[in-house]
């Protein structure tokens, strides 16, 4: 039987927080205690606080150790584990050897994983599961988010969110189409209509629904900031609402949109640039700035042209920096300065000097670490099973088995960093190896003509839409991967949205044309747009090609700008198929063009 296995990324909200023209998500930084620091002599690691005092000395630690959030870091170890350690024995680890993945602990648990595809599991401070995730009876959990507020998100086979609290126990069943994490006591959550539109609620800590939000097109940020939700209005306009859904301001149209609220401020975006809004909506710094970052109550970081500065929160210069910090506290943090990096307090002054520190977005806060269970096959998952057996308590591994007994009917969901490999055991896998173990070229001009006429043809059957065309062009065993923008972004080049904001999945045929012919006939027009042509060919194989081309969609509903990857097969001239489309966005940030090398090619697909 052949297995299908799927991209798991949550709908955009889930994964991260919109930014409008900072150069980070989110500066909430507590919780962090210490990071990572060498030397330029050092033949390892160490850590320091916030103060500049070493916690641990550098040299100790081989590979980086990870931030100290809440007394709790990580050590890599040899075989590709983590090591768990308590700040107060440094040292000496807590858990060594058991886990091949552990999450920050921003709050007494926190997510872990044994092996590659075992069962997500909650452990505590000393390293012992609390709970596994693979036991609800009703549900299969294939995902989960660090903890929040004393909620973690987590995600099923089915695409279904909901929140487990620190013991494992579904608070919140996963019946939403997306979720987002809790925040100020609130979570936004989600259900899609037959069409895919979602409807946006606020729910509590309970579950309880709490307001119905009427005002929202889409989100800018999936979190309360000050007690505010900014968003777009489906009027066309954006602003901030309360969370009883009620509007507490709307911003003038020259505004595309606005950041998540903090400090009392957000980050909005206009054509000239971007500025500062306090809570009620009024302007703090015009839009004239490349990017703002918020980083406590009385400094910002400001880019203007090429020229990064610390300033108050007027906007008056304390001291040029080299680039964004790195983080900010009511302390002071990491800045760029001179040349160095440096620990510096909030007037500017330098701490201490750093030949190389490394601290992960995620250590900050900025967004969520995201845990996805890959399902193995069924030899594997035996062996995984035998080895969770050895290192769960006798009560858990009951329910263990009960669920596992039927995992390998199931498809699989993997992270986003790894979905150019969903298809590795696809026939046509073999194929695109082959591409890359020969010289591949451009192709002569007469075959090139050919494929560039089957490619207006392939845009026409969308813009026509000419179902049985496509039915005829997509072989039965294609792998197809579609993107799709769950909160959709205006559209203007001005404003395109983070390549994180696309949920991506693999289809059959069958399921692809299906959902095809439903977008068929709710929208009145589809316009397609191809550019920026690639053509490859097989190196030993005549009439196998890999095309890559630059799509524009637009349809009365919705719209997207990114790349598609088409494995062509025109050994029969007559009745040439496309055994392999894949699409990615066009777009990293709200201005950034995807870079020319993490475009898909042959190159690149399906291997590493």
């Amino acid at each position: 039987m052949r297995t299908i296995v799927f991209s798991f990324i949550i709908s955009a909200a889930c994964l991260s927080a919109l930014t409008l023209g900072g150069c980070s998500e989110n500066t909430s930084h507590e919780g962090v205690e210490g990071f990572p620091f060498k030397s330029a002599n050092a033949k390892g690691w160490g850590l320091m606080d916030l103060s500049g005092k070493r916690m641990v000395s550098d040299g100790t630690y081989v590979a980086c150790p990870s931030a100290v959030i809440n007394d709790m870091f990580t050590v890599p170890e040899i075989g590709g584990t983590v090591g768990l350690y308590n700040v107060n024995n440094p040292t000496h680890a807590v858990s060594s050897g058991q886990y091949l993945r552990i999450g920050y602990f921003f709050d007494q648990v926190t997510v872990a994983q044994m092996e590659k595809g075992s069962p997500l599991c909650l452990i505590n401070k000393q390293g012992d599961v609390v709970a596994m995730l693979d036991y609800y009876p009703d549900y299969r959990i294939v995902m989960a988010h660090n903890f929040s507020e004393g909620l973690a998100l987590v995600g099923t086979d089915e695409g279904k969110f909901g929140f487990v609290d620190t013991n494992g126990k579904l608070v919140v069943p996963p019946v939403y189409d997306f979720a987002a994490d809790f925040s100020e006591g609130k979570a936004l959550v989600g259900k899609a209509d037959a069409e895919g539109k979602l409807g946006f609620f606020v729910i509590g800590s309970d579950g309880n629904l709490l307001t119905t939000l009427k005002h929202v097109w889409y989100a800018f940020d999936t979190a309360f900031g000050d007690g505010r939700l900014t968003c777009r209005f489906p009027s066309g306009g954006c602003g901030a609402l309360n969370e009883k859904g009620k509007v507490y301001f709307a911003l003038p149209d020259s505004i595309l949109s606005l950041s998540r609220f903090q400090q009392g401020l957000a980050v909005v975006s206009a054509r000239s640039g971007v500025g500062l809004v306090d809570k009620n909506g009024q302007e703090v710094l015009p839009c004239q700035y490349n990017q703002i970052e918020v980083l406590n109550k009385h400094r910002l970081a400001l880019q203007s042209e090429n020229n990064w500065m610390l300033t108050d929160e007027n906007g008056k210069k304390i001291k040029d920096l080299d680039g964004c910090p790195l983080f900010f506290s009511e302390q002071g943090g990491l800045i760029s300065a001179e040349g160095h990096m440096a620990l510096a307090r909030t007037d500017g002054s330098v701490i201490a000097w750093m030949d190389s520190v490394k601290v992960t977005p995620q250590a900050l806060r900025q967004k969520p670490e995201v845990f996805v269970r890959i399902l193995a096959t069924q030899k594997e998952q035996k062996e995984q099973k035998d080895a969770v057996a050895l290192k769960s308590v006798n009560e858990v591994q009951i329910l263990h088995e009960q669920v596992q007994s039927s995992v390998h009917n199931h498809d699989a969901y993997i992270e986003q960093t790894d979905w150019k490999r969903v298809a590795k055991n696809h026939p046509f896998y073999k194929e695109a190896a082959k591409m890359l173990s020969g010289n591949i070229q451009e192709d002569d001009a007469n075959s090139r003509r050919m494929i560039l006429n089957y490619v207006e043809h392939l845009r026409t059957s969308y813009t026509t839409k000419d179902i049985d065309f496509l039915n005829q062009l997509f072989s039965d065993d294609a792998l197809i991967v579609v993107g799709h923008v769950v909160k959709v972004a205006p559209r203007t080049k001005e404003n395109q949205i983070l390549q994180d904001q696309v949920a991506f999945s693999v289809k059959t045929k069958k399921e692809y044309l299906s959902r095809l012919e439903k977008v068929f006939q709710s929208n009145k027009e589809i316009k397609l747009k191809f550019s920026d042509f690639h053509i490859s060919r097989h190196p030993s194989m005549k009439g196998i090609y890999g095309v890559t081309l630059h799509q524009q969609y637009k349809s009365d509903r919705y719209s997207d700008d990114g790349w598609l990857f088409l494995l062509w097969d025109f050994r029969d001239k007559d009745a040439p198929q496309i055994h392999v489309r894949t699409w990615q966005p066009g777009f990293l940030n709200d201005k950034t063009p995807l870079p020319e090398g993490d475009v898909i090619s042959i190159g690149d697909f399906n291997l590493r």
